[in-house]
């Protein structure tokens, strides 16, 4: 039996129109994050980064606070660059 999909249900997303570069020094970590990285981690992501360079950006919302990518900002310190990829959504 199929199933028809309901398109009304469905929600948009708005997707960001622009990828901004900005220093991490202003992104700010979300106290709800539940994961948590190693030192040896942010070792291993700095290193990635600076081997493969910056592929994911980090996602903030409006307030700056980080929604994905706390291991990345995490890793500023370990990495010569510090400006990062950011999408704000």
């Amino acid at each position: 039996m199929r199933h028809k999909r309901n398109e009304s249900s469905t929600s948009a997303i708005s997707i960001p129109q622009q990828i901004k570069y900005q220093a991490t020094d202003n992104i700010l970590p979300n106290p709800r994050n539940a994961r948590t990285h190693s030192a040896q981690q942010i070792q291993q992501i700095a290193r990635s980064i600076e081997r493969f360079g910056f592929n994911n950006p980090v996602l903030i919302d409006q307030n700056n606070r980080v929604i994905a990518g706390h291991g990345r900002v995490a890793s500023r310190s370990a990495t010569t660059s510090c400006r990062r990829c950011v999408l704000s959504i």
